[in-house]
């Protein structure tokens, strides 16, 4: 039984480099919630093997070990913080855009400690890394697709997303595998081979150097600021390390040293081209170019990062919850970002986005871990060479200097992860007592029935509520009324389908009353009679109302629903409503607007003029406010 769960287990963590290729086209957010619940299932399966298998034999529990004690601390922490946050449920679940939340931060860990205990050889640790190196390569190649024009690129324009749906995404994947790589190459008969499978060093290297040279292609053309800066932030500071710490190798050296160097001259000659014609006509050098103290991408970043300096300073202990900087974001809102995104839900910036997330406690937690791993790195003589503790340490950073301008995703917190599980697994090695079984006749029918609990809990009902959700948006096949009405003239499906979602209670309940909004309006503003527009209406309104309900605080869904109801002509429902978001995000323009045109749309002049000059007062430096300012003036008659 133990050998098979511990086959189990090992299947289980080396499926695990294979998510990041899974498209769930049947599912909202097909790139994000796909992987992640196919992630958050193989967690489910091998930590349940893992329970039994620790029950029953000593030799799979944890040691003790700073960096699982850093990781324990980091998740109850951050419970806390969403337990007492904004909006715990959110925080507890997050959304399908996202897939973070307490459910998404506990399988990471969960995963990190079953992989740390179970994988304690360096031949197993060297299969590992050699299929996630290996899966890379295929990413790497359907990027190259894109770039060549035989694959669509998802996010439209010139930079690579590969099967990640996300250019970002897709920088920091290679990002760190390009170290991998690295690493292996230098770190004995690791890479393309185990201990007692070497192969020829030179063959090595110039697979090796390929692998670093197309990936590192892929990353420039995924056009990520961030991760090319990672990128140079971490291979000067491996590059430093070694020529500072090793003077035992000295051809390795060298080598670093010229590294060193090379990439000085390239960042000079760079910077004193960036003007050049050759660097402004290319989408990939200039988005390089112009990186600055002063563009637009930068100056609303400084700006978010402002609100979240106001947030921390008004819950400056446990944060805001997860999923939570929406509050933030809106309570001290600028109106300088009037044309940038609405609706922020990150502060692009990891420091930032922990300090609202779970306050100076989350933070310190969370660097704690970025500690535990590097002391644990270095600590050891022998465990390590100096040029391994190098690269892993530039890894290490420039990943962290990579998160410095946006935010981390399921595939990076796996790699993430997974080298603080290889870390602990290297410095604490296995037990070497003989195994000690014990009998347990209850864990194993006790660990089903609680895995099949979690299964249809955190799986399958949101996994039915996701393929549902786009079953709902799907116009009905059979209708029988007029097919250039919305969704072919019958939406009587389509609520049902709606119904059927948002009874499931699920994260997705949230998403589905926003889409519902949507298809209800357009249904009952239709010129030609859709069959089941009023009933769907009705219920839109009564989704509405529990939307706000849930989510008394956040002004987004206020801006949401009021929308909607000025859409469908009910404006004395949509003032009052805008009345609220206005009071919970009393400097977001946006707002006012919605608030003035639905007093114009009921003729009442004198009070939209109040509302439009009130969004020019806050930054008159937006000219849409003047505009519309200017023009309720007029309509007023002054």
């Amino acid at each position: 039984m133990n050998k098979i769960l511990r086959y189990t287990i090992i299947a289980g963590i080396f499926l695990v480099p294979c998510i990041p290729l899974f498209v769930a086209n049947g599912l909202y957010f097909p790139f994000i919630s796909g992987k992640n619940f196919v992630f958050r299932i193989i967690v489910e399966i091998i930590f349940g093997a893992w329970i039994v298998l620790a029950l029953t034999d000593k030799t799979y529990r944890p040691r003790k070990s700073f960096i699982l004690w850093a990781l324990g601390a980091f998740i109850v922490i951050i419970g806390l913080a969403d337990i007492f946050g904004m909006n715990p449920f959110k925080s507890f679940w997050s959304n399908y855009e996202r897939m973070e939340g307490l459910v998404g931060l506990v399988h990471l860990g969960l995963y990190t400690l079953v992989a740390g205990t179970v994988l304690t050889t360096t031949k197993l640790w060297s299969w590992f890394w050699n299929t996630t190196i290996g899966i890379s390569v295929i990413m790497s190649f359907y990027g190259i697709g894109q770039l060549l024009g035989w694959f669509t690129i998802n996010q439209g324009g010139v930079r690579l997303d590969a099967r990640l749906g996300n250019a970002t995404y897709l920088a920091v994947y290679v990002l760190f595998h390009i170290f991998i790589t690295a690493y292996l190459m230098v770190s004995k008969n690791m890479f393309l081979g185990t201990p007692s499978n070497p192969r020829p060093r030179t063959a090595k290297y110039i697979i090796g150097i390929i692998i670093i040279l197309i990936e590192t292609i892929i990353l420039y053309h995924t056009a990520t600021r961030g991760a090319m800066l990672g990128l140079i932030g971490g291979v000067l500071l491996s590059a430093a390390l070694i020529v500072i710490f090793g003077k035992a190798h000295p051809r390795i050296r060298k080598v670093s040293l010229g590294i060193l160097i090379a990439t000085l001259v390239v960042i000079g000659g760079f910077l004193g081209l960036k003007d050049s014609s050759f660097v402004r006509e290319s989408p990939v050098l200039n988005r390089f170019a112009t990186i600055s103290l002063n563009d637009a991408t930068t100056n609303s970043r400084f700006v978010l990062w402002n609100m979240a300096i106001e947030g921390f300073k008004e819950r400056p202990i446990l944060g805001w919850g997860q999923e939570n900087f929406n509050y933030v974001f809106n309570k001290y809102y600028n109106p300088v970002l009037y044309n940038q995104e609405q609706w922020f839900d990150r502060t692009h910036n990891v420091i930032f986005d922990w300090l609202i997330a779970g306050g100076i406690l989350g933070l310190v937690s969370y660097l704690s871990l970025y500690g535990t791993i590097i002391w644990s790195i270095w600590r050891t003589k022998d465990t390590f060479t100096i040029i391994e503790k190098s690269i892993l340490t530039g890894m290490l950073g420039g990943y962290f200097i990579h998160n410095l301008f946006v935010f981390d995703n399921l595939t990076s917190y796996i790699l993430f992860f997974t080298v603080a599980a290889y870390i602990y697994a290297r410095t604490k090695p296995a037990r070497t007592d003989t195994p000690q079984v014990e009998e347990n006749r209850f864990a194993l029918p006790v660990v089903i029935v609680a895995f099949l609990l979690i299964l249809y809990v955190v799986n399958i009902k949101p996994i039915r509520a996701g393929t549902g959700l786009i079953q709902a948006l799907t116009p009905q096949t059979n209708a029988l009324t007029s097919q250039s009405a919305p969704y072919n003239g019958n939406v009587t499906q389509n609520l049902a389908d709606f119904k059927r979602i948002i009874g499931y209670n699920t994260f997705g309940t949230t998403e589905a009353r926003e889409q519902l909004f949507n298809m209800a309006q357009q249904a009952a503003l239709s010129q030609t009679p859709v069959t089941g527009a009023p009933e769907m209406l009705q219920y839109a309104i009564e989704q509405g109302e529990a939307q706000l309900l849930a989510t008394p605080f956040d002004a987004r869904y206020y801006a949401i629903y009021g929308a909607f109801l000025s859409r469908i002509g009910q404006f004395d429902q949509s003032i009052e409503t805008f009345h609220k978001a206005v009071e919970l995000s009393p400097r977001k323009q946006s707002l006012l607007y919605e608030l003035g045109a639905a007093y114009a749309a009921k003729n009442d002049y004198a009070s939209a003029t109040k509302y439009f000059k009130e969004a020019y007062d806050v930054y008159p430096s937006n000219e849409q406010a003047l505009i519309l300012y200017g023009a309720s003036t007029i309509y007023e008659g002054k």
